[in-house]
């Protein structure tokens, strides 16, 4: 029988979120399914320390008291803990429906990762305006709107006056290429709203070129006569 210590997937020493206790306890509630029972008492003792890793699990899961939703996102002041400078986790702050404390971390450093190349409200912006709906959209709203303002640096960079013409074309195709990414994720979330389904719509239109003083008559289609203009009907045959 073992002596009871835990088999954490944490680095010791150092302080974890919920969210990272969570997982390591249902980490270790499936260690102790899998060891093998070489005893009568293991029987016993290991399906009851899975039991309450699971348990211990299922409470950390809970989302914090404290989250704050705006903006799409989902945090809590507990992020503070992983915060690169005082007071970023105030600029960060919503979404989830029932969010646990899994997507409260999830949340918060989607939004820190933003927060640190300097496109955080302009991220949120553009999920917003694109109504993403899940992370996986947000994410790439957010790749997005990086690749965007990626490519307005390099523009800039490239209008510097004396620069040669060399650094201009390398900066320009650079901004280029960032335009492209942008564009592409553009279609990729185009097709994640619409589940990979396109719905084409064919219009059927006649043109008719009248001259001056004329008169016309535009008429949907037509139901075409016999080749035969009518003619070579066999003897009692109505016409069609």
């Amino acid at each position: 029988m073992p002596d009871g210590g835990t088999r954490s997937a944490t680095t010791p020493g150092l302080r974890t979120s919920r969210a990272e206790q969570a997982i390591a306890a249902i980490q270790e509630a499936g260690y102790y399914d899998s060891v093998p029972r070489t005893s009568l008492s293991d029987h016993e003792y290991y399906p009851d320390m899975a039991r309450r890793m699971r348990a211990k699990a299922e409470a950390l899961l809970k989302a914090p008291a404290d989250l704050e939703v705006i903006t799409g996102e989902v945090t809590t002041w507990e992020n503070r803990l992983a915060e690169t400078a005082p007071g970023d986790t105030a600029r960060i702050i919503d979404t989830l429906e029932h969010p646990t404390s899994v997507n409260a971390a999830a949340s918060g450093k989607r939004m820190r990762a933003a927060l640190a190349a300097d496109i955080l409200e302009p991220a949120i912006d553009a999920a917003q305006s694109a109504q993403a709906s899940n992370s996986i959209e947000k994410m790439l709203c957010h790749q997005m709107t990086a690749a965007h303002f990626s490519a307005m640096r390099l523009l800039e960079h490239s209008a510097r006056p004396n620069l040669p013409p060399v650094e201009v074309a390398r900066l320009t195709t650079a901004a280029a290429r960032q335009m492209d990414v942008y564009q592409a994720a553009c279609l990729t979330l185009q097709k994640l709203k619409t589940r990979g389904t396109q719905r084409v719509i064919v219009q059927h239109q006649q043109l008719v070129n009248v001259g001056q003083g004329g008169q016309a008559v535009v008429a949907g289609p037509l139901k075409g006569g016999s080749r035969n203009g009518g003619k070579g009907r066999k003897k009692g045959q109505a016409p069609s």
